[in-house]
């Protein structure tokens, strides 16, 4: 699971992709919220891993409970932003990949630890949901939050290559295709991808 899973989505205008891509997803944690009944429903759940509030909350008690008990405490503001249930059908609306949210908080696990985890959010009717019906994929990314640590701590972070793929980084690599392509027939010369 990438850290930047959310640009990749922005960048991707099939949405059939985006929906197979999710289903297909090695996720933690799936629930489905009707938002305007403030009611939600846990379709996967990964025992043994995070604490989860009681089922019988309202959405929006869940959330808050969540927010207060679950979420590390200097993660909490970001939390509350993205997943405020009353203000999340707007900016999923507004959003700017229209109809995706995405955010990164740790998450308390059951042994009492926090994990890093990615939230997407997703909603709208051109994803096949119904109108009010939002799903929320919860994908641990603790391992990448690690390796990424770990590297700058050694020193050896490359600023311009990404550090588990080695590709340039997309500013260097535009960097390195605006200059390529500026050089006495650098255009005849070169196939340049952006993957």
């Amino acid at each position: 699971m990438s850290i930047d899973l959310f640009r990749l989505f922005s960048e991707n205008e099939d949405i059939q992709s985006i929906i197979e891509y999710l289903d297909q997803a090695d996720y933690d944690e799936i629930l489905e919220i009707d938002v305007p009944r403030d009611r939600y429903t846990i379709l996967k759940h990964a025992e043994g891993k995070y604490l989860v509030p009681l089922r019988e909350l309202s959405h929006s008690e869940m959330y808050n409970y969540t927010a207060a008990n679950l979420i590390h405490s200097d993660d909490r503001k970001q939390f509350r932003e993205l997943a405020n249930p009353f203000t999340l059908l707007y900016r999923l609306g507004k959003a700017e990949n229209h109809g995706i949210l995405s955010g990164q908080y740790r998450y308390k696990a059951e042994d009492g630890s926090y994990r890093w985890t990615e939230e997407i959010i997703i909603g709208g009717e051109q994803y096949g949901f119904l109108d009010g019906i939002v799903r929320i994929y919860l994908f641990d990314i603790q391992s990448q939050k690690n390796r990424r640590l770990s590297l700058a701590l050694s020193g050896h972070v490359d600023e311009l290559r990404d550090e588990m793929t080695g590709l340039l980084r997309d500013r260097s690599y535009f960097a390195a295709a605006r200059d390529m392509m500026a050089m006495p027939g650098g255009g005849s010369h070169w196939c340049i991808i952006a993957i």
